[in-house]
């Protein structure tokens, strides 16, 4: 055998080897798209359709200060926070932000909404624009891996000059 040829025969292997990582990745695009538009989209279908939306008064359990950079690049701090509420006389826990400083023992009022099992939950996602924007990013992440799934499969094809 030539070297050429054994050239070919390595360089092929390594074409083989680096599309399968890249599928790797175009998987994971992939999944992680799929189900984060089908779970945000379920939801805030739970949140938009349930027969009883309210604001209650909740107690901080824990809470810690975050930041985020918004439009402009100016650094936004925000608190994450557990909190306690009650409703119809039974207590249930769950996590919140807030965008005013918050800490243990305060009280805040927060919107919550019966779940389908029963309980209630704060919303994460509350208006049509917000569902719409995150959408958009998980069926952004799914093209991505689609393409890079189409990038994989091209890389791995043997190349039909050499036959």
């Amino acid at each position: 055998m030539s070297k050429k040829s054994e050239r070919q025969k390595e360089k092929r292997k390594k074409d083989i080897r680096d599309a399968c990582i890249v599928g790797v990745f175009a998987l994971f695009f992939l999944i992680l798209g799929i189900i984060g538009f089908v779970s945000s989209r379920s939801k805030y279908d739970e949140y938009s359709k349930s027969d009883d939306v309210r604001k209650v008064e909740a107690t901080i359990t824990y809470a810690e200060i975050h930041s985020r950079k918004d439009d402009y690049g100016t650094k936004k701090d925000y608190w994450k926070a557990d909190i306690e509420f009650t409703v119809d006389g039974e207590e249930f826990k769950d996590k919140c932000e807030f965008s005013s400083e918050v800490k243990k023992g305060d009280t805040r009022k927060v919107e919550v909404y019966r779940a389908k099992d029963g309980t209630y939950k704060v919303p994460e996602i509350t208006s049509d624009t917000g569902m719409k924007l995150e959408s958009i990013l998980y069926i952004g992440a799914a093209v991505f891996g689609l393409i890079l799934g189409i990038i994989c499969v091209v890389v791995a094809l043997p190349d039909k000059s050499k036959k």
